[in-house]
């Protein structure tokens, strides 16, 4: 018997209907109704009967929601345990992230090796818009743009990205007008791909550009980041990375309002009783938080646009995992 199966099954069973366990974990409808047959397969039991009004648990159903709550309890109960000596000893944390603020961490990662709460903290950064990483323990904290709307969690609120007009130093000194108004009628444009057309930075970009197309369009914040460098056009990035490429030139204010969305951090309750996670969320908000601020950053450039000027060594080894995200999910955005 998979456990994932048994999680599947609990959440059908909580909500009484495949499309809101599916939304809850992260998963296809199609998945659902497979997984809980496999289970009802793997127990030769009927665990639901299914109507037009959704699952309804059998008398075998409502006897295995017990054990099956038992058994999620119990896995809650080891994997987040306190030990001896847990102040002080490294643990390893799995983060699960979007790209943004996977970037983030990641061009962080001197002051992740440097901050005494990151002392005891091996991170691991999987670059997902998953939702069910935390509720099938695929991740020890998840780093999204919505709060979950169910499950043993506590949430912090870690801010906006922001971002601004950049292009390659070559292509700026080419194209004067990329420093001026006239950039949307007169330069090249770097977009996001139609999937994620929804984004608030493109419904401003495509007003701006009105019926002219971009030159090119990329699925990522990396791939539309390289195209910039080269020379491909002008782009709206998030400053914590192109303002680290000397490749790249801001031709604009930072701007104000124009962002990615606030971003929150979601961690197991449970998982707080241990000093060092504790510390290690605090060392997360702080990196955040200095970031958000900019600091560090260069001081915007002054700028005519309709955008506002914003007012705006340790055993911790940073690891990126091979990213899963599709950045064009309706349901998530960079």
């Amino acid at each position: 018997m998979n456990w994932d199966d048994v999680a599947v099954f609990l959440a059908v069973a909580r909500t009484g209907r495949a499309r809101a366990a599916a939304e809850q974990l992260g998963i296809s409808q199609p998945t659902i109704g497979r997984r809980v047959e496999r289970l009802e397969r793997d127990l030769r039991a009927p665990l639901f009967d299914r109507s037009r009004d959704g699952y309804v648990l059998t008398k075998q159903g409502t006897e295995l929601v017990a054990m099956a709550e038992a058994m999620d309890a119990a896995a809650q109960g080891l994997q987040h345990r306190s030990l001896p000596g847990d102040a002080l000893s490294p643990i390893d944390v799995r983060i699960s992230a979007l790209e943004w603020p996977a970037t983030l961490l990641a061009t962080n990662a001197d002051k992740i090796h440097a901050l005494e709460e990151l002392a005891a903290a091996r991170l691991e950064i999987d670059v997902s818009d998953e939702t069910a990483a935390l509720s099938m323990r695929q991740a020890d904290i998840a780093i999204r743009h919505e709060i979950p709307s169910s499950g043993e969690f506590v949430t912090r609120k870690l801010g906006a990205i922001a971002c601004a007009v950049y292009g390659a130093a070559t292509y700026v000194a080419a194209h004067p007008a990329a420093r001026t108004e006239r950039r949307y009628g007169a330069c090249d444009w770097i977009m996001y791909t139609h999937e994620q057309a929804h984004y608030p930075i493109m419904l401003w970009l495509s007003a701006q550009l009105g019926d002219r197309k971009p030159r090119f369009r990329g699925s990522t914040t990396a791939v539309i980041h390289e195209a910039v460098a080269a020379g491909g056009g002008l782009a709206i990035l998030p400053c914590l990375l192109a303002d680290r490429d000397p490749r790249c030139v801001r031709v604009g204010a930072v701007m104000d309002g124009l962002h990615s969305g606030d971003y929150w951090l979601i961690v197991h309750k449970q998982l707080l009783r241990r000093p060092a996670f504790r510390r290690t969320v605090d060392g997360i908000v702080r990196i955040f938080a200095d970031t958000t601020r900019g600091r560090g950053q260069p001081a915007p450039i002054a700028s005519k646009g309709s955008a506002r000027t914003s007012h705006e060594s340790r055993t911790s080894p940073l690891r990126m995992a091979s990213g899963h995200e599709r950045a064009g999910r309706p349901r998530s955005r960079a």
